[in-house]
């Protein structure tokens, strides 16, 4: 399935994308409420096709709620999630949902405070509305496609960066280890002084 093309965003119509950013926004609190409450706290990992790749009860019952609440608010729009894959169609719909409840299990399971709730619609041309919470700072950033980007409802200003010099670079393997390129990525990051 192919996310983004080479194609310029197409506008959106703004009714989808003030919805989108409602029910996202909603569900990003709910999923901030379930993982605060229940992070380190005897979560029973299984892994699925790698040792970097865990799942827990809390990921299946977000990712049921998101689906859930999706499919009612957005008829048509197909979801895929990190536990559940793609609902049918979601590879040639103009537009699809793509979740990861917790995303960070790993550091979930051991109670350290840094995972995230990732929600985002997409269509052919990439993202066109996006949130994800950080449930340990209470913090939820939205942005949408021709709308910017916030952090608890507040504008987020970036700052013109030209240098890397004093920036953290996060990666993490793939399920079978080393993502292609991860390598030469790190070597090229770690070169860069401008």
């Amino acid at each position: 399935m192919t996310l983004l093309s080479s194609r310029p965003p197409r506008p959106v119509e703004p009714g989808l994308l003030s919805r989108a950013l409602e029910v996202a926004g909603r569900l990003a609190n709910d999923a901030t409420d379930v993982i605060t409450a229940t992070a380190g706290r005897g979560a029973h990992p299984s892994t699925l096709d790698s040792p970097f790749d865990w799942v827990t009860d809390t990921d299946r019952i977000l990712e049921r709620h998101t689906r859930r609440v999706l499919t009612a608010e957005f008829p048509g729009i197909p979801v895929v999630g990190h536990e559940f894959g793609a609902d049918h169609g979601a590879d040639v719909a103009e537009y699809r949902w793509v979740v990861d409840s917790v995303d960070g299990t790993a550091n979930y399971v051991a109670g350290v405070p840094w995972c995230a709730y990732s929600l985002a619609l997409v269509d052919a041309a990439g993202p066109v509305v996006g949130v994800v919470a950080d449930p340990y700072r209470a913090q939820i950033y939205a942005a949408a496609r021709g709308r910017g980007a916030r952090a608890n409802g507040k504008p987020v200003k970036l700052k013109d960066r030209c240098v890397t010099a004093g920036a953290l670079v996060f990666t993490e393997f793939a399920r079978q280890g080393p993502w292609p390129g991860m390598g030469g990525f790190i070597e090229r990051a770690a070169a860069a002084r401008t």
